[in-house]
């Protein structure tokens, strides 16, 4: 029998690159509209300079990012156009990026499912999008406010949640709710549980 330890989320990035690697691509890819040099990235990344240069010039290399000079400052920013990119900023996403820091905040909490929707699941989120999550537990709703709340103030992005209890869900479900069958039916990152607990809570 197969069996899977850890959560899938933390954790994964350092083991498949360095820390320091993974921290200038979280700065640039979860920003892809941003640019930055090099002092700026390094300080926000947590980083020695010498380290984000390093890093930087790898990533450049490899097609990943691009970069300008202007003056005596070059700039840094992600290459959307690389084969690669949605691949590798969904990953982020779901590690150190918005669903990391969902994900974190409500462990421990009584839920069973917990899920991002809308833009940010499909892709098409801009900086300063909603971020919507449909949470299924015992947790009362002013709870995962509080909890997302914190999330909310951490990262300067509105996050707006649906709260249902496991019985309202699978009613809703059960009567072809047309907002859960769309949520349910469409892209989605998981926070808590994964599809086949969604399944099991349905029916």
């Amino acid at each position: 029998m197969w069996m899977r330890q850890g959560s899938g989320g933390d954790g994964v990035l350092e083991v498949l690159m360095p820390r320091g690697r993974a921290r200038v691509l979280e700065q640039l890819l979860l920003r892809p509209e941003r640019e930055l040099y090099l002092r700026e990235l390094a300080a926000r990344a947590g980083i020695s300079l010498s380290s984000a240069q390093r890093e930087l010039a790898r990533l450049t290399a490899a097609g990943l990012l691009l970069r300008r000079d202007r003056g005596r400052q070059t700039f840094y920013r992600a290459n959307t156009r690389s084969p690669v990119f949605a691949d590798l900023r969904s990953l982020l996403l779901k590690t150190v990026g918005v669903a990391g820091a969902l994900r974190a905040a409500l462990s421990g909490a009584p839920i069973s499912l917990a899920l991002i929707y809308g833009s940010l699941a499909t892709g098409e989120d801009r900086a300063g999008s909603d971020v919507d999550v449909l949470v299924v537990g015992a947790a009362r709703p002013r709870a995962v406010s509080d909890l997302l709340g914190r999330v909310e103030r951490r990262l300067g992005r509105e996050i707006n949640s649906v709260v249902l209890d496991a019985g309202e869900f699978r009613r809703r479900l059960r009567e072809g709710d047309r907002f859960l069958c769309d949520v349910m039916a469409g892209p989605k990152i998981m926070l808590v549980g994964d599809e086949d607990e969604a399944r099991r809570l349905a029916q």
